[in-house]
């Protein structure tokens, strides 16, 4: 198996423990360092910031009655993955296969071996082993292939505490379309020890998109809007701070840097039908906006 190494992680609260007001800053400005997302009905609050290392955005869960302040769950894999997984043996036929697959719609089997994790077969490499169809010894065939001889064997593989982001850049990078789930070592949950290297889900193309469309806030009512911005430290929160001035409430953000022309791409969010008001001020700080189909 193989296992990727993701990109370091940020606890935020630790960062800002640690470090000065100047430093502080120099990384936010001296605005409001975090723009406050509201939840309604809700005692957690959710916060956005930039990481001082990457420059990517951070989300974060505030408790309001005890302050505590985590990077959101809602980006990690376990919260995404399917856990009610379909596996077979090296030894099943490819006949077996095919026939899961078909019934029980899916594009991706892990392969067990006594356990562990060997190998994973795909609708597609089943599609290539296949005879043609109409060819009169199609179905002794499909008997007699073994799915170890045409599984792939050098599994890349996700850890439950991975994000979701992280994931994507691999599907994206290697061109495959699933990752199984599997866990480096003894985890209790719950009162249950998790066996070492224990298989636990599987992550597909379908799963990233459709936490994509949660984290960009498609299915909230409002609008977005296109903020161009200097790609400089603490420029999120002086705009997010300005819209917060607006007492307008923000879904999501995402941030594009172009590091060649020096510029930033803020995508907002918002929680209003017109955001007439949160325009005219932006364009009035200086910034290039504009109001998104």
């Amino acid at each position: 198996m193989l296992r990727y190494d993701h990109p370091f992680r940020v606890h935020f609260k630790t960062w800002c423990d640690r470090c000065s007001v100047s430093e502080k800053q120099r990384v936010f400005g001296s605005g409001p360092s975090i723009s406050a997302l509201r939840l309604s009905a809700s005692d957690t609050q959710v916060r956005v910031s930039e990481c001082p290392i990457s420059g990517k955005i951070i989300l974060q869960a505030v408790d309001r009655r005890s302050g505590e302040r985590e990077v959101s769950k809602v980006l990690l894999v376990r919260d995404w993955m399917t856990g009610k997984l379909v596996t077979l043996s090296p030894e099943a036929s490819v006949a077996e296969a095919l026939i899961l697959c078909r019934e029980r719609r899916i594009r991706h089997i892990p392969i067990l071996e006594e356990g562990h994790l060997v190998g994973i077969v795909t609708d597609r490499d089943l599609r290539d082993a296949s005879p043609a169809l109409g060819d009169p010894e199609r179905a002794s065939a499909l008997q007699k292939i073994r799915v170890r001889d045409v599984m792939t064997r050098e599994v890349i593989t996700a850890d439950p505490e991975d994000s979701i982001e992280n994931v994507a850049q691999e599907m994206y990078e290697y061109k495959i379309q699933s990752l199984p789930v599997v866990t480096e070592g003894p985890v209790v949950d719950e009162g249950s020890a998790v066996a070492e290297d224990e298989l636990l889900g599987i992550v597909t193309s379908s799963d990233v998109m459709r936490a994509l469309v949660i984290l960009v806030g498609l299915p909230e009512p409002g609008c977005r809007i296109e903020v161009q911005a200097a790609n400089k430290a603490g420029v999120l929160s002086e705009v997010a701070g300005k819209i917060q001035d607006l007492e307008v409430d923000i879904v999501s953000v995402l941030s594009d840097p172009d590091r060649r022309s020096g510029n930033r791409t803020l995508i907002f969010q918002l929680v209003t039908a017109d955001p007439s008001s949160v325009i005219e001020s932006l364009k009035t700080g200086g910034y290039k906006v504009s109001w998104m189909a």
